[in-house]
């Protein structure tokens, strides 16, 4: 079942595009694909953070 998605609009500085262009290619990823996954990976970092005992993210993309 696919998620429904909807648009985010940001404004970013033109390096930070051509960075994340690179990584996006480099990871075989659509730019839009790797800043979900980039996402996805903070707000599990962000809900698990205080918990010692908790899983640890993986940052590998």
């Amino acid at each position: 079942m696919r998620r429904e998605k909807v648009p985010i609009s940001i404004l970013v500085p033109r390096e930070l595009k051509e960075q994340l262009t690179v990584l996006a290619a480099e990871s075989g990823r659509t730019r839009a694909a790797y800043i979900r996954q980039i996402l996805r990976r903070y707000l599990q970092y962000l809900e698990t953070k205080d918990d010692p005992g908790g899983p640890k993210v993986n940052w590998e993309i």
